[in-house]
């Protein structure tokens, strides 16, 4: 590792904005650019290239970088395009699943389904705004701001008193939240639904 890179590292370390802002404006369009060599979706590309950006900040304390911080970033980037691929990959086994099932009970599933989706929306919400609630001051007025108003980026700034970068953080840490709280829960309700299903079909 080259000097410029363990003096950019340790002041990302200790905290420094700027550094990691450097870090992001030298590595964004490079790591977006291999991200595209395994999913061929730009905007994806750019959400998962951020997101290995903001686990760079987030997780600076436990920074250990035995390569250069090019190789670093590139790495991390394709491991989680692969990553991405794998739950996509997964996502689609179950709706083939689903749709396997849907079609041998002759579409019998889908009225299922839709007592399923009416039973678990009520909880759903109740649980989206109890995660919101829980949210940090600032973190919870962008979030409401930006995705509940309709706020651009700068608008949102401009009357938080917060720069753009801030807000855009936040958001990202508020998707990362929201989907830790509630993808657990997603995952029983269909788990349970999948268990519901084979148990009435088996007594017909």
């Amino acid at each position: 590792m080259d000097t410029g890179d363990n003096e950019l590292i340790k002041c990302i370390k200790e905290g420094d904005l700027k550094a990691f802002e450097k870090v992001f404006k030298d590595y964004y369009a490079l790591m977006c650019s291999v991200a595209m060599d395994y999913v061929n979706d730009s905007a994806m590309c750019q959400t998962l290239t951020e997101d290995v950006l903001l686990n760079l900040w987030e997780k600076k304390n436990e920074l250990v970088i035995t390569t250069s911080l090019r190789a670093y970033l590139l790495r991390a980037v394709r491991n989680k395009c692969i990553d991405h691929l794998r739950t996509q990959r997964q996502n689609s086994d179950f709706l083939g699943y689903y749709d396997s099932l849907d079609g041998m009970f002759g579409g019998a599933m889908a009225d299922e389904k839709d007592l399923f989706e009416q039973l678990i929306s009520d909880e759903l919400a109740e649980l989206l705004d109890r995660a919101i609630d829980e949210m940090p001051e600032e973190r919870r007025r962008v979030f409401i701001l930006v995705r509940m108003e309709n706020k651009t980026y700068q608008e949102a700034a401009d009357m938080l008193h917060i720069s753009v970068n801030t807000v855009k953080y936040h958001l990202k840490r508020a998707h990362a939240e929201l989907q830790d709280k509630l993808s657990a829960y997603i995952l029983l309700q269909i788990l349970s639904f999948m268990l519901l299903s084979r148990l009435l079909h088996s007594l017909n």
